[in-house]
């Protein structure tokens, strides 16, 4: 074995002048130990690395140093090399420095004990603690990046899910859509085994589920439920905040009465109170399948998740009431038009029997008169004959005045032949007139007949009035289960946006007449018209 003397005393090599220089100004820290591993020998730069003077370590184990957890590794190591298994080993280790702190050393063991000048086994080690520490601070840093890169993609991610789930509720116009839309975004954006939305029920004692997804076995119990059952949502619209139960335990805790009733594999689960104009009107609902610790950014994310349906839910309420009051109100408008109508007719036939026969009786009675009146009575006979012009005119006036009101020939020969009868009328007066129809053999529903008819009826009227005597085109046509009507003048045209901001002050109150006979068929609308171009009317109507 090598002894202390055998290595410090002369002529030992580390006693030749430039070797001592190494050792002493090397920053790596020069140990030599026998066969057990006791210190025989330690370079002076131990100070600067552990702090102890090379003396206060001799003749001890250099494992004495090492940090428990690194003696195992290490030990076998200095074994390994010792035993001339291996001649030179490397490991890395913490050794503990004087002042109590720990360093990390990299040492090299090489076994020189068959040297003569040595006989021991060399360690080198060399303090790696800063370089180290830098490389955990490098490391720590590339996780803080990662972490707050993932985070900030986690929480892209949520902005997404809410901006798609907005995009979606934006068209969602009645309560079960809403419903269905955020519990499938819910579901699928935080991992959840199934989620529910449940809506209070007019009298404010029972919730209704609206929007379920996942295990659709308990499903029928729960479908209408008392709004003081123990369970999450039901608390959750109690309470008015939002509720979160992480683990099974907290489950039969917070709910003994029904924890054994759980579905299998139901564990965590949150309830959030979904407001509308201000008032709890549901929950929000998700269970997972495991226990769940709901972070600060997720329970966020959910509560937004509850505000955007409940506002989604307003919208869709408000659309609804909006909805039945416009149909209340097209219901109004289709009984008046229909009651109109039916006036109209009624004013029509009373006109026919009644003024129309005894305009037309009278005026037979006068020519009848006239041809056995003498002809030597020269004024006699011209007052005569200017009581049959005006006879004539009554009889005319009264046809048109009943054509205006319910043309008989629409109810009995249908809206082509009333058309035709229009359109000749107008030709009459002057106007040059194309009728193209085709609208086949079959009459069309009562209602379309008339609609179409008054729209025809009116775009010939404001022709006669505001146009002038320019070409018209008339076309009726019946495509597949659509009627088409265009009626086309080259007149003068008019400015449309001044018309409708005062129709009744530019004598074309018509037009929003016309609109709303065939808005109340489902139909489309259009004129199209600039002042010197013309105008173009456009009906389209679904039969039904």
């Amino acid at each position: 074995m090598v002894t202390e003397t055998a290595v410090l005393d002369p002529p030992v090599s580390t006693e030749h002048p430039r070797f001592r220089a190494i050792l002493e100004n090397t920053f790596d820290v020069f140990v030599i130990l026998d066969s057990q591993g006791t210190v025989r020998y330690e370079s002076p730069s131990i100070v600067r690395v552990l702090g102890y003077e090379p003396s206060e370590r001799q003749n001890q184990s250099a494992f004495d140093l090492v940090h428990p957890q690194d003696v195992e590794k290490l030990s076998l190591l200095f074994r390994e090399v010792a035993s001339g298994r291996i001649l030179r080993g490397q490991a890395e280790a913490r050794a503990q420095h004087k002042d109590g702190s720990w360093r990390t050393l990299q040492a090299t063991f090489q076994n020189l004990l068959d040297d003569p000048s040595v006989r021991g086994i060399v360690v080198v080690a060399r303090d790696v603690t800063e370089q180290r520490a830098a490389e955990e601070a490098r490391l720590l840093a590339l996780d803080n990046e990662r972490l707050a890169r993932a985070t900030a993609e986690h929480t892209l991610d949520k902005l997404l899910n809410l901006q798609a789930v907005a995009d979606l509720l934006s068209g969602a116009l009645s309560s079960e859509r809403v419903a269905a839309i955020v519990v499938e975004h819910s579901v699928r954006s935080v991992g959840a085994l199934s989620g529910a939305v449940g809506l209070l029920d007019h009298s404010g004692q029972h919730i209704e589920l609206l929007g379920y997804r996942g295990n659709t076995r308990y499903l029928k119990e729960w479908l209408r439920f008392p709004v003081v059952a123990p369970v999450p949502m039901a608390e959750a619209i109690r309470s008015g905040a939002p509720v979160w139960i992480e683990t099974l335990a907290d489950w039969k805790l917070r709910y003994p009465e029904v924890a054994g009733n759980r579905p299998r594999g139901y564990r965590a689960t949150a309830a959030l109170p979904v407001l509308v104009s201000g008032r709890v009107a549901g929950a929000l609902s998700l269970t997972f399948a495991r226990d769940h610790a709901f972070g600060e950014s997720e329970r966020l994310f959910m509560r937004l998740l509850a505000r955007q349906c409940g506002q989604a839910l307003e919208r869709a309420r408000l659309y609804h009431d909006i909805a039945e009051r416009e149909q209340r109100l097209a219901d109004l408008v289709r009984r008046l038009l229909a009651s109109q109508e039916e006036e109209r007719r009624r004013l029509a036939y009373e006109l026919h029997d009644g003024i129309a026969q005894v305009a037309t009786a009278t005026h037979q009675h006068l020519q009848v008169l006239a041809s056995h009146f003498p002809a030597d009575l020269l004024g006699q006979r011209e007052e005569l004959q200017r009581g049959l012009e005006l006879a004539q005119r009554t009889v005319r006036e009264a046809r048109d005045l009943i054509r205006g009101l319910r043309p008989t020939v629409l109810d009995d020969f249908g809206l082509a032949r009333a058309a035709l009868v229009e359109t000749e009328a107008l030709e009459s007066d002057g106007w040059p007139v194309t009728l193209e129809e085709r609208l086949g053999g079959s009459r069309l529903p009562a209602q379309t007949e008339t609609a179409l008819y008054r729209v025809l009826q009116e775009s010939l009227s404001n022709i006669r009035k505001h146009a002038g005597t320019a070409r018209v085109q008339v076309s009726l046509q019946r495509r597949g289960e659509m009627v088409r009507l265009l009626v086309r003048d080259w007149g003068r045209g008019f400015s449309l946006s001044d018309v409708l901001a005062d129709p009744q002050r530019n004598g074309h109150i018509g037009l929003e007449g016309m609109q709303e006979r065939i808005s109340l068929l489902g139909g489309q609308f259009s004129i199209r018209t600039r002042p010197g171009r013309g105008t173009t009317v456009l009906a389209w109507v679904p039969v039904r």
